[in-house]
């Protein structure tokens, strides 16, 4: 029959082992989750890489444009295109509060309100896109 000291070691040893074998699988895991990171398996959204502007084959409608299309101007970025799409939302909202027609943009000047939106960077917007009234159906952000 075994001592209580024989049986408090056992108690000890199955506690270390468990500790042991808890810290082998959080170690295990952490390395597992560091590798699918580098591998690039938690990106959040779509990957946007930058076009040359001859990507743009036709003006890009402005009051519809989902921000990754916007990307594929030269000069205009994920954080710039992201800027327009909600300086549009913006506009919407306050339209909708004098009651009148949604459209969002009425002048593609008004990008100059967009932070970074230079003159310069304007003029060559110009060229790919275009604004066509909606109703307030038709819109998409």
């Amino acid at each position: 029959m075994p001592t209580d000291n024989t049986s408090k070691e056992t108690k000890a040893q199955r506690r270390e082992y468990l500790v042991i074998y808890v810290l082998c699988v959080v170690l295990l895991l952490s390395l597992g989750m560091l590798w699918l990171r580098q591998q690039g398996y938690f990106r959040a959204g779509p990957v946007v890489e930058h076009h040359p502007d001859k990507a743009v084959e036709k003006p890009i409608e402005l009051n519809t444009a989902r921000w990754w299309e916007l990307t594929l101007i030269r000069g205009i970025g994920e954080v710039r295109a992201k800027e327009i799409i909600a300086l549009r939302e913006q506009k919407r909202r306050e339209q909708r509060q004098r009651r009148e027609k949604e459209v969002g943009f009425k002048s593609i000047d008004e990008l100059l309100d967009v932070r970074g939106i230079t003159p310069e960077i304007l003029e060559r917007m110009r060229q790919k896109v275009r604004l066509t009234p909606l109703s307030p159906a038709s819109g998409r952000s």
